[in-house]
């Protein structure tokens, strides 16, 4: 995807969030900056690829489809997509058998502890939540992982070198439940936002949740990144800015 031409350029979204922080914090009020964590802040390809690949390694797709368990152990991150199905597809699998195995085979692995450890940061997202609280702000880690997730997410978070939550200037806010929507999730976390302290920005690769922070903080930088997402809306509103990493 191609950010459209007349948005700011990365450096100077990133470097007004931070402009902005300083202008406003005071010693009583740290504006916030949220992010959401998914291909936002950590990059999903190493896990996908880490389930990728021991389903092609598993006996039974070795014995059963040897030439796609040969194509499958040759995925690399950057060429993996936002469905596991696709990112099959695109190397070479097409048996829709072996590809709803793949899919169950994802699902009871994707979203668990020793799973999440594996995720990476994109370029630069570690760096710049350190200049957020050093501009005098505060981090808001809101994701949609619930609340079992919470060990393998707060290891990740430390293996990587990104500011701990202190249940202070940096929160982490898990979904209560698995099944509970991620739209209604982050809308009831909003609204107990607006009564917490301003917030000067958010980051989501969801355009669907750049639109809604957009629209429960107008005042803020509700800025898009650009890296995957579902697709279930294509791009943010028009006028948003967009940026592929943190790197400034």
């Amino acid at each position: 995807m191609i950010a459209p031409a007349l948005v700011q350029a990365q450096s100077e979204v990133l470097r007004a969030v931070l402009k902005k922080i300083e202008e406003t914090a005071t010693p009583g009020l740290k504006p916030a900056v949220i992010f959401d964590l998914d291909d936002t802040l950590l990059s999903t390809s190493f896990r996908h690829v880490r389930i990728l690949k021991e389903f092609a390694a598993h006996p039974e797709t070795q014995q059963n489809y040897p030439r796609e368990a040969s194509a499958l152990l040759l995925v690399e991150p950057d060429s993996t997509r936002y469905l596991i199905t696709d990112t099959a597809r695109a190397a070479g699998v097409h048996d829709e058998g072996l590809l709803s195995l793949l899919r169950d085979f994802w699902f009871a692995r994707f979203f668990k502890n020793d799973y999440l450890t594996v995720d990476k940061p994109l370029l630069g997202a570690v760096a710049y939540c350190v200049e957020v609280l050093a501009a005098g702000g505060r981090i808001i880690y809101l994701t949609g992982r619930d609340d079992g997730m919470k060990e393998g997410t707060l290891l990740n978070l430390s293996r990587n070198g990104f500011p701990m939550p202190d249940g202070e200037s940096i929160r982490l806010i898990l979904k209560p439940r698995f099944d509970m929507p991620d739209l209604e999730y982050k809308r009831d976390v909003f609204e107990n936002l607006l009564n917490q302290g301003g917030v000067s920005a958010g980051f989501d690769n969801e355009p669907a949740y750049v639109d809604l922070l957009a629209d429960y903080f107008p005042r803020a930088a509700a800025v898009f990144v650009d890296s995957r997402h579902s697709g279930k809306v294509a791009e943010p509103r028009v006028g948003l800015p967009w940026i592929k990493n943190f790197l400034f």
